[in-house]
Parts: structure tokens; sequence; C-alpha cells
């Protein structure tokens, strides 16, 4: 009697499961203990340095082809009884799809820029990826300085990877102009056993410092 009435709810339910689905909510606690020796260590820590960091993910799929996420962070300072709190930022938010065949990522993220031998740190901007057997990306944005790189201000980069017989095969080329800073990368890299990779990173450019705070 009731079975239209009943496949109509069947159609809501179906819906609400399905939007219900398209988001993602994680999270992560991180603790983290530093005990300083070195005049170095002392100078950016302090005698020692005791924090525990809580990320909060919150991914949401658009269509088929895109998705939005947004990344919220809080650090307490356990170096005393009180444990003191940093506000709660939104660290990052950034999009991510395709274009016809070109990946994109736009937004503010984190940019582990060809394993972080160049960059590694919150960047504004866009990246767009293309190919398969030879993969070419390119980005332009603006550093933020809020992460262990201090630079600010524009940059670009782009990145060629392919593979020849068993050997990955990488270019990579950057560029912060306000800091005066362009590096070039060549990297080799093997697999020689289930678990082992061998690689081999030829740097250089002009103004190339690497350190904790500056590792472009």
């Amino acid at each position: 009697e009731f079975a239209d009435e009943l496949d109509t709810l069947g159609v809501r339910v179906a819906k609400l499961e399905k939007g219900a689905d398209n988001v993602k909510i994680t999270g992560q606690l991180r603790a983290d203990y530093r005990d300083a020796d070195s005049d170095w260590s002392k100078a950016m820590w302090g005698n020692h340095h005791a924090t525990l960091r809580t990320r909060l993910w919150v991914e949401g799929k658009v269509n088929e082809d895109w998705s939005v996420t947004a990344m919220f962070q809080n650090t307490q300072d356990l170096r005393d009884e009180n444990g003191e709190d940093s506000d709660t930022n939104l660290k990052r938010i950034y999009a991510e799809g395709k274009i016809g065949g070109v990946d994109v990522l736009a937004g503010r993220w984190n940019e582990f820029f060809y394993n972080a031998n160049i960059l590694d740190d919150f960047v504004d901007g866009a990246r767009f990826t293309y190919g398969d057997k030879v993969k070419v990306s390119a980005i332009a944005g603006k550093l933020t300085n809020g992460g262990y790189v201090s630079l600010e201000g524009d940059f670009y980069a782009a990145n060629v990877a392919t593979k020849v017989g068993a050997v990955d095969v990488a270019f990579n080329y950057f560029n912060a102009d306000e800091a005066e800073k362009e590096v070039y990368n060549v990297n080799l890299g093997m697999d020689v056993a289930k678990d082992l990779h061998l690689a081999y990173n030829y740097m250089w450019g002009n103004n190339y410092n690497p350190g904790y705070n500056d590792q472009i």
C-alpha cells in the first residue's frame, strides 16, 4: 500500500547518505620534545622545547573532479603547567581537481617541492601538473613565511620528471625574486631492492644556503 512512499523515502535517504559521504573530517595530535645542548639549538628553542600540536582536516567533495580541503591548527606550549595555547588558525585551504588533462591545485597549501630539498613551506598560489610518462609541473605563488623557510614574496618553480629504464630522472627549477634566490636541481634515483631506493642530487644556484630556517 505504501510502496511508492517507501520508494520515495529510500531515494531521499540515499541522497542524504551520499551527501554525508562527501565530507570527511580527520585529526592529528603530535607531541614534540627537544632538549637543547648546542648554542644554536638553545637560540632556537631555549634549554628545552615541548609542544602539543593539534590539526583538524575537513575535506569536501564538490563533484567527480573537484574537492576542497581545509586544515585548522593549534599548538600548546607545554614548558609550564599552564599549557599556554596559541590561536587556532586556518593554516591550509585549497581546491584540487582537473581542467581537461591538467591536474590543478590552488589556494594555500604546504608545498613539499621535490622532497623538500628546495622548498617545504606554506604557499599561496596554484600548481599545474600534466603528463604521464613525462610529467611536467609548474607552480606560481607567494611564500607565506609560515613554516621553516624564512622567505617571503613571489616565487615560481618548475619540475620535469620521467623514467629512463630503471632510473628516475628529474630536473627542478626555483626562483624567488625578492629573496634573490635561484636554484637548479638534478635528481637521479632507482630502486635497488624492495625497501631500498638510492638517489643522487646535484643542486646549484645563487645565494643558496640550506639551513633549518632557510631551506631554499
